[in-house]
């Protein structure tokens, strides 16, 4: 949630950094301003590199990745974090200009020249003239707007509407990133996890070639089970090859989104907790809730209503006449150089003139009826239409939230599930490995139960993948992603 501000564009933009800053750099808000905790883990620079304030610096990219600090580097060098703030910093500007328009406008203006005339007489150079003419002047002007039925305020309003709209934008866009970062972190968890499983099975394929091969040779086994293990050992080495494949360009992916050159190399740590954070544990109702009033895109839509209203009070009160102090002082003097005889004779002495004027203005626009009505009706189309919007992205925001806690309860539930799974099937495979290198098993039960293995793994990597995913969307939804809930494992 932004901080709202009071007086002055400065005082909105110092709000906004330190109330982000509040919740990105791990300072909670104080309870009275009705905060809440945010994304804690973030370090002060990723703020204040995200809101323009500093340059962002990161240490070396770790061999494990974890994905708070995926979030870390994917909000430092973010362009579209710059962009929001940029676009705030405009918004605040603006707001400057609205506020300026209530306090009175003075104008100075200098004006200064030189004028010379001469004339020539050839049959009687007694006449030749000659003169040099300057007119220094100074106009000093002041113009108050003493009443104007709120056009100045309504304008004023608009404008910080604005600009809260803008900072609730930056704050969502923020979210925005945090999302994606999740879904391809946990796309590359699964898919890394997923690889690796191959290569067990790899490992475990070629060990059944090899007793297969060595009990065919030495008259213990048909051929048929050489090559029926060399066709799995095959099968798993173009799974795996394919795997790896899927797992480089999920973490291509992943790196782009940090910010770090797509060949990098490294793991990445897929431990989650099951348990999760206290609020995901709450009733759908209350995370509804609590995801509606931490909601920054739902924020910038309400300021956008407002806007929008102020804007049509202001359409309907242009119409309306506009009473105005004003003052002048015009201060100059007109001073004549001679230069020739004659001039000196002929030319005006020097004069200097003063006026002053105070007085009232009224301004009475001249408009058609029907020109200021179709205005008002646009304008509060514009209101309606915006509502809609709040509307929408309300509901948007409601399935979002109820999607991603129905994932979390069904993930979780899997996840035992699948850890109870690769348990059973661990035990299975490692007994009919022993029966088959004892001589005692056929060799499909043997495969059947390395498949088996590499199924249930498979299944609780996707599980761990959708839970994290679930999980942490849900904990950014309500403004609870904080340092415990990212690093939390299992």
């Amino acid at each position: 949630m932004i901080g709202r501000h009071h007086s002055s564009a400065q005082k909105a933009r110092g709000a906004a950094v330190l109330t982000i800053a509040s919740l990105i750099g791990g300072v909670a808000p104080s309870s009275a301003a009705g905060e809440s905790p945010g994304y804690g883990f973030l370090p002060a620079a990723v703020v204040n590199q995200s809101f323009g304030t500093t340059d962002c610096i990161l240490g070396a990219l770790s061999n494990r990745l974890n994905v708070a600090d995926a979030l870390n580097r994917a909000l430092c060098t973010s362009p579209e974090v710059r962009q929001a703030w940029a676009t705030t910093k405009v918004n605040a500007a603006q707001f400057d200009i609205a506020q300026e328009a209530r306090w009175p406008t003075i104008t100075a203006v200098v004006t200064d020249g030189l004028d010379r005339a001469s004339s020539v007489t050839p049959s009687e150079t007694a006449y030749n003239s000659d003169v040099k003419y300057t007119a220094p002047s100074l106009k000093l002007t002041f113009d108050f707007v003493v009443y104007d039925f709120g056009v100045i305020s309504a304008k004023a309003l608009s404008a910080r509407e604005a600009l809260e709209s803008a900072m609730a934008m930056q704050s969502e866009s923020l979210r925005t990133i945090m999302i994606t970062v999740l879904g391809d972190y946990y796309d590359a968890v699964d898919a890394q996890d997923q690889w690796k499983s191959d290569q067990d099975l790899v490992i475990r394929s070629k060990s059944l070639v090899d007793v297969a091969t060595a009990r065919y040779k030495g008259g213990g086994a048909l051929i048929i089970d050489m090559l029926q293990a060399q066709s799995d050992f095959e099968q798993a080495e173009i799974k795996e090859a394919t795997d790896r494949g899927k797992w480089n360009t999920s973490r291509g992916t992943l790196s782009n989104d940090i910010g770090v050159v797509v060949d990098a190399k490294y793991d990445i740590d897929d431990s989650i907790s099951v348990a999760g954070a206290a609020t995901l544990d709450l009733p759908i109702d209350r995370i509804l809730s609590i995801a509606e009033e931490h909601s920054a895109k739902l924020q910038a839509d309400e300021a956008d209503i407002k806007e929008a209203m102020a804007d049509m009070l202001v359409e309907e009160r242009t119409g309306l006449p506009t009473l105005s102090l004003q003052a002048n002082l015009t201060a100059g003097r007109d001073l004549y150089s001679p230069v020739s005889a004659y001039a000196i004779n002929q030319t005006p002495g020097n004069t200097y003139s003063h006026d002053r004027y105070v007085g009232l203005q009224l301004t009475i626009p001249i408009t058609t009826f029907a020109q200021r009505r179709q205005h008002i009706h646009e304008a509060g189309a514009k209101v309606i239409a915006r509502q809609t919007t709040r509307e929408t992205d309300a509901k948007k925001l409601a399935l979002e939230v109820w999607t991603d806690y129905s994932n979390v309860q069904s993930a979780r539930e899997v996840l035992e599930a699948s850890d109870r799974m690769v348990e059973v099937a661990t035990e299975y495979a490692e007994v009919t490995d022993g029966r088959y290198f004892g001589g005692a098993g056929a060799i499909s039960d043997a495969i059947s139960a390395q498949h088996a293995l590499e199924d249930a793994r498979l299944k609780r990597a996707t599980a761990i993948a959708e839970l994290g995913d679930a999980r942490l969307n849900l904990l950014v939804a309500v403004g609870q992603l904080d340092d415990a809930a990212a690093r939390q494992t299992r």
